[in-house]
């Protein structure tokens, strides 16, 4: 008997379907979110539909969440990747929740950029068990901000950010 009914399976209530990706395990993570109440939470899901983080985990306290993506950490968890505005200007946040649930960079998350100007639009992608490599537009080398530079990083198991270099800088 398939837990999954023909007319869809009740996840969570009050926000929207984000993104999804697979756990590596036969289930998936679904990031779920709302701008009002800002409410932004990773479900995990097994491969028979049941629910491995009741309610969901909030990726982070509620603030200037914008831009967020998800991707598998390899390992039944994920990671996510946003924008969020520091006064008036936008950085990048990172979290990773482990395949128990845990928050693993905090609260908050982990700051991954917060240079000068603006750093908005990420995307990330899993690279092995537990790491993940994301990338954004970062203007902070112009102004006006009219021409974009590509940096990116790496997201370890513990939580230590590296790689960010320009596009022009790399070997």
């Amino acid at each position: 008997q398939t837990l999954f009914p023909d007319t869809g399976l009740f996840v969570f209530f009050g926000g929207t379907a984000r993104n999804l990706v697979s756990d590596a395990n036969g289930g998936v993570v679904i990031l779920t979110g709302s701008y009002d109440p800002k409410d932004f939470r990773l479900h995990r899901l097994n491969e028979e539909g049941l629910p491995r983080w009741p309610g969901g985990v909030a990726i982070s306290s509620p603030d200037s969440i914008f831009e967020n993506v998800l991707t598998s950490d390899g390992a039944s968890g994920g990671f996510v990747v946003w924008s969020k505005q520091d006064s008036n200007e936008l950085n990048i946040y990172a979290q990773w929740i482990d395949s128990s649930g845990t928050r693993r960079y905090g609260a908050s998350g982990t700051p991954i950029c917060n240079a000068n100007y603006l750093q908005q639009y990420p995307v990330v992608v899993n690279t092995g068990p537990h790491v993940a490599i994301t990338a954004w537009n970062d203007s902070r080398h112009t102004n006006p901000i009219q021409y974009w530079s590509v940096y990116g990083a790496k997201l370890r198991e513990n939580g230590i950010v590296s790689v960010e270099k320009k596009r022009n800088e790399l070997p």
